[in-house]
């Protein structure tokens, strides 16, 4: 979109979208379970399971610059989320759990980014992280 916010079709349409590019980014809260707490402990999420609606596309890293696609959810991959089904590769929106391995990274906060880099429909229903404490 050229910053005057004006420009002209190529042929004619009778439906044009029209938008600026955005990645959207979700960044998780620092984790802790409970008591004891484990604030101000060094900590590994080792994965997380994010529970998905009619999504395609997600990556998944403790930072913006580690981001990894969420490999249940690209279409032609064997989903871990269709073991026993007729078929197992992804064909089109997911609608279910996908599973990703994360960067093994310790730190204090134990926090993981989410982002949609395409676009495709993305909903985020829930996330549950595979947490390993320090010895």
């Amino acid at each position: 979109m050229p910053a005057s916010g004006s420009f002209t079709l190529a042929t004619p349409a009778s439906k044009v979208t029209v938008g600026l590019a955005f990645t959207p980014q979700l960044q998780t809260l620092a984790i802790d379970v409970g008591n004891p707490t484990v604030q101000g402990k060094v900590k590994k999420i080792a994965g997380v399971d994010v529970r998905v609606a009619e999504t395609l596309g997600l990556s998944m890293g403790t930072e913006l610059t580690t981001l990894v696609p969420v490999k249940d959810l690209v279409v032609g991959n064997v989903s871990s989320m269709l073991t026993g089904k007729v078929n197992q590769r992804v064909t089109g929106l997911v609608t279910g759990d996908a599973f990703t391995i994360l960067d093994p990274t310790f730190t204090v906060n134990g926090q993981y980014y989410i982002t949609q880099p395409s676009p495709l429909p993305a909903t985020i229903l829930s996330v549950i992280p595979r947490y390993e404490g320090s010895a």
